[in-house]
């Protein structure tokens, strides 16, 4: 059985970067001061930029998202990308509130108030593989911490669709093509977390289709963002 009990993932209440430290919460000031932070981005799917503009980037240009923003904490890059993948493929979910706790440090305060939490879910297969989804776990601790509710029985994967690292952007959207239903009533302004954004061709999937069910605003809320 998974142990979901916030005390019990810190180890002797160490940093979870350096591993020294003790007494300080999570992370230490030092490592969190190095952290790589997404601090230019394009304001609407926050791709990384040399430097800050208020003019989203050239596919946000071209092709309008239909999502409302993209809130993204750091660059997918060292330690970040290792704590990830640690907490996804190897089972150390003790990183999952330090993730958490990242993600909402990049949201600013005026931008957090939406209806619902959702999770990007994930396929059966999938599932069975990772035993969690990583994504319901970081909704959890946002919305236990922003006091909104969460739900992961409103969106669901209904299809396989593989690995798609290897793929294009628009492979990616083809692929993703009738993956994912809805159901029930929806509010009006949901947030979908995630814990990596590449392309955003999943975001913009999901996005399609909450904007088909009542839902008016959607913006998402990612831990790390790749630079393409």
């Amino acid at each position: 059985m998974i142990n979901l009990d916030g005390n019990n993932w810190l180890l002797n209440n160490q940093c979870l970067v350096c591993n020294l430290h003790p007494g300080e919460p999570l992370i230490c000031h030092a490592c969190y001061n190095d952290l790589p932070w997404l601090d230019h981005r394009c304001p609407r799917c926050a791709l990384p930029r040399a430097l800050d503009s208020p003019h989203p980037c050239g596919h946000c240009q071209k092709e309008p998202p239909r999502w409302q923003q993209i809130q993204a904490a750091c660059h997918y890059d060292f330690p970040v990308n290792e704590l990830i993948s640690r907490a996804k493929y190897q089972q150390q979910l003790h990183f999952i509130p330090l993730l958490a706790e990242l993600l909402l440090d990049a949201i600013p305060p005026d931008q957090r108030q939406v209806d619902l939490i959702i999770p990007v879910p994930m396929d059966r297969q999938k599932l069975r593989t990772r035993r969690v989804n990583h994504a319901l776990l970081l909704a959890k601790q946002l919305g236990k911490a922003l006091g909104t509710p969460v739900a992961d029985h409103h969106l669901h994967k209904v299809r396989y669709t593989g690995q798609q690292k290897d793929l294009s952007r628009r492979q990616r959207q083809q692929n993703l093509k009738g993956s994912f239903a809805v159901k029930g009533d929806l509010p009006a302004r949901v947030a979908v977390v995630d814990d990596v954004m590449t392309t955003g061709a999943t975001l913009a999937e999901i996005t399609g289709l909450l904007l088909q069910h009542q839902v008016k605003e959607v913006v998402g809320w990612v831990v790390a963002r790749t630079d393409a």
